[in-house]
């Protein structure tokens, strides 16, 4: 069963995941117009309903890892096609480090874990 304290958690800490991102993204002086603003934090969003709603059965920090990774491949893709190598691997160590940051203030500063 779905635990909807744990969806709340994870999916509030993928917003603040979310607004972190944005902010490196504007300390990066990247171009952010209105749709890739956004992408951004709907990206970082869904990595913490995803997370939120996970019933794999796993250690939390390679769940946060692996969801992170999963649920932000297409934001890793976009952008290798469109920005810069460097950028575009960032943002693949990143996707993880927000995964695991967000599981790790779901599952042990709330005490919210998978059930």
């Amino acid at each position: 069963m779905v635990n909807p304290k744990r969806i709340i958690v994870a999916t509030t800490f993928g917003i603040v995941a979310g607004i972190i991102c944005l902010i490196g993204a504007i300390s990066l002086n990247l171009e952010i117009d209105a749709l890739r603003l956004i992408f951004i934090i709907v990206n970082r969003t869904l990595i913490g309903f995803v997370i939120g709603i996970s019933a794999l059965r796993m250690k939390w920090v390679l769940h946060g890892l692996l969801l992170g990774e999963i649920v932000g491949l297409p934001f890793f893709l976009f952008d290798l096609m469109e920005v810069d190598l460097s950028i575009a691997l960032g943002v693949l160590i990143i996707n993880g480090l927000f995964g695991i940051m967000i599981e790790f203030f779901t599952t042990i500063v709330f005490k919210e874990p998978a059930e």
